[in-house]
């Protein structure tokens, strides 16, 4: 969530879209911390005043995202509904839709796969082109439409079990193993928000 676009905005806090601290996660769920810095490089970061000498203020976080890269999924599956989320690989399934297929995080490069196995248990994302196992640190899948009790799924580049780019295929994938909660549920045709940070 972006911070707002005018009004009160404080360095630490719980509040949505007034926290700088919550909007960068830093701190835990509901004790995100205030004893960060305007000086911080990832605070100097959010805010787009980069340099040591460039001048800083609260007032230049207005309207500022954490998020890389926010798509909207409308689900699809295979026809045994053991592979579902999106797909534009035949072999897995082709179905789904993102809602404009950009990886914000990789150049612009398009979104080829993500979707969960039930069969295996992961969750896979791929990317077209041939990158380096870089460009975001975090990946959130959340609920927006179809059966609220869908589980916020949440999983991190650096811990995924396998990363691959492939010359044959052209894309590169990141895969996480023992994945028992399945974000896209179990309905096709409903939306689910895709969040990297």
């Amino acid at each position: 969530m972006a911070l707002a676009t005018s009004g009160q905005i404080s360095m630490g806090g719980n509040s949505a879209g007034r926290s700088i601290a919550k909007e960068l996660n830093i701190g835990t769920a509901n004790v995100h911390t205030s004893t960060i810095s305007l000086a911080s490089a990832n605070v100097r970061t959010l805010a787009g005043r980069t340099g040591s000498t460039t001048s800083i203020s609260l007032s230049h976080f207005h309207g500022k995202s954490n998020t890389l890269d926010t798509q909207t999924l409308l689900v699809g599956s295979n026809s045994s509904g053991t592979n579902r989320g999106y797909s534009t690989l035949s072999w897995i399934f082709s179905g789904g839709s993102m809602s404009d297929g950009t990886a914000n995080w990789k150049s612009g490069s398009s979104y080829r796969l993500l979707y969960h196995d039930s069969s295996q248990n992961r969750i896979t994302l791929a990317v077209n082109g041939i990158h380096s196992n870089s460009g975001f640190s975090s990946m959130k899948v959340s609920y927006i439409n179809g059966n609220p009790n869908d589980p916020t799924v949440t999983v991190t580049r650096s811990t995924a079990a396998v990363f691959s780019a492939s010359s044959y295929f052209n894309f590169t994938s990141w895969r996480w193993d023992g994945r028992t909660q399945n974000p896209f549920g179990t309905i096709n045709n409903v939306s689910k928000k895709v969040e990297f940070f």
